[in-house]
């Protein structure tokens, strides 16, 4: 099995680039193919990250998606970038940022990712994405296609 090391990388506008934007004060367009736009809390729990061995990414393919953390916590985004179809994606590609608990980001539309991690305590997040997402998303597990996991160094 191949393991793929991340590092927390500071969460910058240029450094997220590839896969989204660091929010400010202008307006962002979201995009939602068809259905209405939704915001729901989604709570990431506090886990053993180091030991955490993650294999599981999705993608929207049609729709950007909103993360906002509720209450100045600190937590990680695991993502990939955009990539033609799942079997394009480039694992070596993909990234772990430390997204401060006091900005939000934006996904462009086919960003492989997860739900933001916690790191000290549980957050909360403002997930804001169309209601019709399931059927514009796609998963990809690297440990079952691929035989690749990977491990986040928090060290």
């Amino acid at each position: 099995m191949r393991v793929i090391t991340l590092k927390p990388q500071p969460l910058t506008a240029e450094g997220f680039a590839p896969f989204g934007k660091v929010l400010d004060v202008d307006r962002s367009e979201i995009v939602c193919t068809d259905g209405a736009l939704t915001a729901r809390i989604t709570h990431a729990p506090l886990r053993d990250l180091a030991a955490l061995q993650p294999h599981f990414l999705n993608r929207h393919t049609e729709e950007t998606q909103v993360f906002v953390p509720l209450g100045g916590k600190d937590g990680l985004f695991f993502v990939g970038p955009p990539s033609e179809t799942p079997d394009s994606f480039d694992p070596s590609k993909a990234a772990l940022f430390h997204f401060p608990g006091d900005c939000a980001i934006q996904m462009h539309v086919g960003t492989w990712h997860v739900a933001p991690f916690a790191v000290n305590e549980p957050i909360d997040y403002i997930n804001i994405q169309g209601d019709q997402v399931r059927n514009y998303t796609d998963g990809y597990d690297f440990k079952e296609r691929d035989d690749v996991v990977f491990q986040f160094d928090l060290g």
